[in-house]
């Protein structure tokens, strides 16, 4: 996860292995979050709030990776894996404003 931060901010480029490692962790932490959530017959305990949170903010990484086309779903992985949205959702709109 380490190295795929270092190219979100610029100082690496991202391989092709790097982005499926990454898709694999993500993938993972949506199937733990998954069987926590069955494991409570759907109620958000806080463990399955971490999870969630886990699996959203590899998911961003994931998108973010992939290039510009995933970018709002990047944003939307993001905003969902923050407990601060207004901060995330700051981030989006400089993100997003026209150059």
């Amino acid at each position: 996860m380490h190295g795929a931060l270092q190219i979100l901010c610029g100082t690496n480029n991202a391989s092709a292995a790097l982005k499926n490692d990454i898709q694999v962790i993500a993938d993972e932490f949506d199937k733990k979050y998954f069987r926590l959530l069955e494991g409570t017959h759907g109620v958000f305990t806080p463990d399955v709030l971490m999870m969630f949170h886990k699996a959203r903010a590899a998911s961003a990484v994931s998108f973010a990776l992939s290039g510009t086309a995933d970018l709002e779903e990047s944003l939307y992985e993001a905003i969902m894996a923050s407990q601060d949205k207004r901060r995330i959702e700051a981030v989006a709109r400089i993100a997003l404003e026209p150059d």
